[in-house]
């Protein structure tokens, strides 16, 4: 049976148990949801083939899914992840920074089309732009490891499918999104792809060829390197045949003298520039949840019904079952769950005065909590990060930022938390929750603090 990706992406996301959990997690209608997706579905597929159909942008996209583990792992319970909790947190924050590195500058572009085409709020439209992007690189990846691929299969694999991805687009807003997005093309990534490969491999060849032309040249008579022209050959037909052509290349002519070092140069710096990306979406939150704005403009989360969170010692906090504080505590205490740079959570009811770091009075609650809760777990330590929307200089904000995180810390310090267990950074308008930015909504959600464990 032929492979056709565009099925299988509505197989896992336009199905009505994910449409049904997408649309409730959301607060929206499931025609609202559904259409959405129906829009999103040939938008993330439609640029990752785009990218695909160069061979720096193939080797671009492995690199995407080696570094973000994009194996089809993801694709084991799709719905569970997007009902609330810590999953659909952590797949939203992914997500965000898949959606960032694919769409880059046109993301809000991107997210107005969709929320005016599907009648859904613009963090809706951000919301399952972040949740379907994970989902359709697993599938793709789950491709790639399955069959063997190398960056020309993949150049293959996703041309052959460029045809089917464009006819998906909703005649409502096809227009709109192969304009913003230059997607106007695909029909003719066949025979670029076809063009694109033929191209690499005969320059790999040449490539190999002259290596041996210039040790003969240099050296005279019989050269050992003549025996190992084969190897770099076999290499070159096995890349043609869907293996990693680059790979392949730079192993066998690093047995020639390293004669292709441009090449592998070049992968490594794709490699280096996708690794910078990802350690920079390290910083973004992931917690998106329901919640409203407030008369003040602060952001109100919607955190569910009240539960008893008991600590050790004995002590015990009433809280929101959606709150920041169960979910902070239930991180620590599952030992399953690593430390790393990518898991932080929001602190939902710490706000500011407007355009000033000092503490609105509703947010001593929160920084108590949060004191009992490293009073309990003695061992654990804390970085927090200040966030701003994008009114005003970015620089301004900056520093905003900054000294609200400092703020925060001090509060901590002064409830009896060693200052020695916490550092604070501010990080601007970098990596805002809604990357739309421009609504009330989105900007109360990005104006936050979170806090991440760094040891526990």
């Amino acid at each position: 049976m032929s492979f056709n990706l565009l099925d299988l992406a509505k197989n896992y996301l336009a199905n009505g148990d994910v449409v049904k959990a997408a649309s409730g997690f959301l607060g929206e209608s499931e025609s609202g949801t559904s259409s959405a997706l129906s829009a999103i579905i040939p938008t993330i597929l439609g640029t990752v083939t785009q990218k695909a159909s160069t061979t720096d942008g193939a080797s671009g996209i492995m690199d995407l899914l080696r570094l973000g583990n994009h194996d089809g792992g993801i694709l084991d319970n799709v719905s569970g992840l997007l009902t609330g909790g810590d999953q659909t947190n952590s797949l939203l924050s992914t997500g965000g920074s898949v959606v960032k590195s694919l769409l880059g500058d046109k993301v809000g572009g991107v997210i107005d089309l969709i929320s005016n085409f599907a009648g859904v709020k613009q963090s809706s439209s951000s919301s399952l732009l972040s949740m379907a992007a994970p989902i359709l690189l697993g599938l793709i990846g789950k491709k790639v490891k399955s069959d063997g691929l190398g960056v020309s299969g993949l150049m293959s694999l996703l041309g052959g499918q460029a045809a089917n991805i464009q006819s998906a687009m909703p005649s409502g807003i096809a227009s709109g999104l192969t304009s913003l997005l230059g997607l106007g093309s695909l029909g003719n990534i066949v025979d670029s792809v076809k063009s694109n490969v033929t191209s690499s491999t005969t320059s790999a060849s040449t490539t190999a060829r002259k290596v041996v032309e210039e040790e003969n040249n240099n050296g005279g008579g019989f050269n050992w390197w003549w025996l190992l022209l084969p190897l770099a050959l076999a290499g070159l037909f096995f890349a043609m045949r869907g293996c990693n052509e680059k790979e392949a290349v730079v192993d066998a002519v690093n047995k020639t003298k390293e004669a292709v070092s441009d090449a592998s140069k070049t992968v490594v710096a794709g490699a280096d520039s996708l690794a910078s990306k990802a350690a920079d979406a390290t910083n973004a939150a992931v917690n998106a949840v329901k919640g409203s704005v407030n008369a003040a403009g602060d952001w109100v989360t919607d955190l569910g019904k009240m539960i008893k969170l008991s600590l050790p010692g004995g002590a015990a906090l009433e809280v929101g079952e959606n709150s920041v504080e169960n979910r902070l505590v239930t991180f620590i205490n599952d030992k399953t769950k690593a430390v790393d740079k990518t898991t932080w959570f929001s602190l939902d009811r710490l706000y500011f005065e407007t355009g000033k770091s000092s503490l609105k009075a509703e947010s001593q609650a929160q920084v108590k909590n949060i004191a009992a809760i490293m009073k309990a777990y003695p061992e654990v330590e804390l970085r927090l990060g200040g966030y701003t929307d994008n009114t005003g200089k970015a620089e301004s904000n900056l520093k905003l930022s900054a000294a609200r995180a400092n703020t925060a810390m001090a509060e901590l310090v002064k409830l009896g938390v060693a200052a020695k267990r916490l550092t604070a950074e501010g990080y601007g308008q970098e990596h805002p929750i809604c990357p739309a930015n421009d609504t009330p909504e989105c900007r109360a959600q990005n104006r936050r603090i979170d806090v991440r464990v760094t040891k526990k």
